[in-house]
């Protein structure tokens, strides 16, 4: 079973993650701060953390950096309310994965989430012939 670490300083952003993640059959970590991730990070390494970038503690680009030391191809999902972000250095240089707006999209994340990790939240249509 796949490990996703979820991020964030929303508890309802985490609830609401948790509950559909684990129902799409992925075991789901939650951190409330980005010291409690990187505290979480050094006990088990999850296969795709889904990261807040405003949090009150640690910014997540401060996480983001410190992953990547650690981490470098560790898949992770940025999320922020903040679209400027998705021009910021570390996203731009492919230091994460995806970049999703808040307000999320549930099923935009269960896609990205499945797309990376190599899986799917519905199964792929059968092949078959092609019609043109």
């Amino acid at each position: 079973m796949k490990h996703i670490m979820v991020v964030d300083d929303e508890r309802d952003i985490l609830t609401c993650l948790h509950e559909a993640l684990s129902a799409e059959g992925y075991r789901v970590s939650a951190a409330i701060s980005g010291a409690e991730a990187l505290d979480l990070l050094a006990r088990d390494t999850p296969d795709l953390i889904i990261l807040d970038l405003r949090m009150p503690d640690i910014s997540g680009v401060e996480v983001l950096q410190k992953l990547r030391r650690t981490h470098p191809k560790l898949p992770i999902i940025v999320c922020s309310a903040l679209r400027s972000y998705k021009t910021d250095f570390d996203i731009v240089s492919g230091n994460v994965s995806a970049f999703l707006d808040k307000p999320l999209d549930l099923q935009e994340m269960i896609d990205t989430v499945g797309r990376l990790l190599g899986s799917s939240a519905s199964p792929s249509p059968p092949p078959g012939p092609h019609h043109a």
